[in-house]
């Protein structure tokens, strides 16, 4: 029922000048957030994603060395990515992709619509072109600024029926949303805090969506897309907390079925959702965060890696399609669209 075969290719990469965000924190890290489009060129013309129109949002947390302030593979600590796109029949191919060294970059298939329903690949990409293979180097086209060398492996499964897409619970080395063993998620510290205390915290987004990125349209099968970047706050319900009053950025897509014509997406037709969070001032200590949700299962998101004052912070949590029947409803101030509730359980660093 299962088989796995091993396929090569390219992507033409283009990056928004205009969009990237480059900001140096304590403790001699830095971090990079920018913004591309580009297309797949494969082997073989009927890949999954050969021909695939894409746009993607990366994340890099690094340890910049004197006199060299570029990102390197070599001083990354993490990085996180995610991308959609269109092949050449409107499909769509949702991608995430995770690097946190001393293990390789690594990517998913998260989701996968028409005529690729199902379909599941994973695979690393290469940050610099592979020189101890044989494998040319391809010129890139007018309007590019580089080639990324990719390989993927491919698994077709027709027992695998809990979801019509792509499962969630999906991967070959280690799970799709990065996590492998839960004890060891990232950090840039040397080890881990010899003590921590466990805080419940919950609270909410303020969420203003942005126009940069923003994308909405019909895709076959009779669903939809929708894309956005957002600037939030976050708004703890314990006045006092660590977290509360916290800036937040970061993109968000969905798709959807519309019961109708011209339906927006609500929480009744979504049917999965992916959100890539930086949250803290853009000088200061940062918290990064991965969200998803996949019906049936509930809302998730992952506390992803901390620098500085949270250097060592672990945490789960979810957040919620509709408001809570038992929490107020808040004032949505000048700014803002509206509110998400979230709900977290963290490991804070115990300093005292």
């Amino acid at each position: 029922m299962t088989r796995k075969y091993e396929e090569q290719g390219h992507v033409f990469v283009k990056e928004y000048p205009d969009l990237r965000v480059r900001q140096y924190l304590p403790n001699g890290l830095a971090w990079d957030r920018h913004t591309y489009e580009g297309y797949y060129v494969f082997e073989d013309e009927n890949s999954l994603l050969h021909e695939r129109e894409f746009m993607g949002y990366t994340v890099v947390l690094f340890r910049p060395s004197e006199g060299d302030a570029w990102m390197r593979p070599w001083n990354i600590i993490q990085q996180i990515s995610i991308s959609q796109g269109n092949d050449k029949e409107g499909n769509q191919i949702w991608m995430k992709g995770e690097f946190r060294p001393p293990g390789q970059t690594n990517q998913w298939v998260v989701l996968a619509t028409g005529k690729h329903k199902g379909k599941k690949a994973e695979g690393p990409w290469h940050w610099l072109w592979p020189e101890d293979r044989d494998w040319e180097q391809p010129p890139k086209p007018e309007g590019y600024d580089y080639p990324n060398a990719e390989e993927f492996f491919y698994e077709f499964d027709e027992k695998d029926s809990k979801s019509k897409y792509v499962s969630p619970h999906y991967w070959i080395e280690t799970a799709p949303m990065g996590l492998g063993d839960s004890k060891t998620v990232p950090r840039p510290a040397e080890k881990a805090p010899e003590k921590t205390r466990k805080v419940v915290e919950k609270g909410y987004v303020l969420v203003n969506k942005l126009p940069n990125l923003k994308q909405g349209k019909d895709v076959p099968g009779g669903l939809a897309f929708d894309q956005y970047t957002f600037e939030g706050l976050y708004k703890s319900l314990n006045p006092d907390s660590l977290f509360n009053d916290r800036p937040m950025i970061g993109i968000v897509m969905s798709l959807y079925k519309p019961e109708k014509p011209n339906e927006g997406m609500t929480s009744g037709n979504l049917l999965c959702q992916y959100c890539s969070i930086q949250t803290g001032k853009q000088d200061e200590d940062q918290i990064w965060l991965w969200g998803e949700y996949h019906k049936p299962s509930k809302p998730n998101i992952v506390l992803k890696i901390a620098t500085g004052e949270f250097e060592g912070l672990q945490g789960e949590g979810t957040f919620h399609l509709e408001w809570p029947k038992d929490w107020a409803k808040p004032e949505i101030p000048e700014g803002y669209q509206y509110a998400v509730a979230h709900e977290f359980k963290l490991e804070i660093p115990d300093t005292n």
